[in-house]
């Protein structure tokens, strides 16, 4: 099943160094969905070529119920707890989003399926990190933003941890740095 290939990549490519806090970042920062990031960092790894706008509103409109109503909702739920709720007793709280991040890590895996499951056909590929590249930077256009330097260099970081075999200078021409 493409949902578990793209779940191992994911997990592989999140646990490299400052990947998580680059997507965190993007999400925080952008309001842009982790796995639609790696989810274009693991098509053009899978030599499955870049993503249009076409290709992301069809994955988006495949996915947005299910990361609103479960994961978003999980997520609201977790950063509710660690701020604090009035009178709720700290160690059972905290044992409760211990209990939620678990969660929340089963929502994006699911949600995961959702989006490898998306019928979009592959495009011929020549060069994957470029695909990559085009990709992220497609979904920011998506989302209706054009990256400044800091969301430049989140997406240098994602696309280092993606195709390490690529120069260093080749990242930074790749999204624009």
């Amino acid at each position: 099943m493409n949902g578990a290939a793209f779940w191992d990549h994911t997990s592989a490519i999140y646990r490299k160094p400052d990947v998580a806090a680059a997507c965190l970042a993007l999400q925080d920062r952008r309001g842009l969905d982790v796995n639609f990031l790696l989810f274009a960092l693991w098509r053009a790894a899978d030599g499955q070529g870049p993503l249009d706008r076409a290709a992301l509103a069809l994955a988006d409109g495949r996915v947005a119920l299910w990361r609103e109503t479960v994961v978003e909702q999980l997520r609201a739920a977790r950063n509710a707890i660690k701020a604090g709720v009035a009178h709720a007793p700290v160690e059972p709280a905290e044992a409760l989003r211990k209990a939620i991040i678990g969660q929340e890590i089963e929502g994006e895996r699911l949600a995961h399926m959702i989006l490898a499951e998306a019928p979009i056909a592959p495009v011929p590929s020549t060069d994957r990190a470029a695909d990559a590249a085009a990709s992220l930077l497609a979904y920011a256009g998506y989302k209706g933003f054009a990256p400044d330097s800091c969301d430049r260099a989140d997406l240098r970081v994602l696309l280092a941890a993606a195709f390490p075999e690529t120069p260093a200078a080749a990242l930074d021409r790749l999204v624009g740095i």
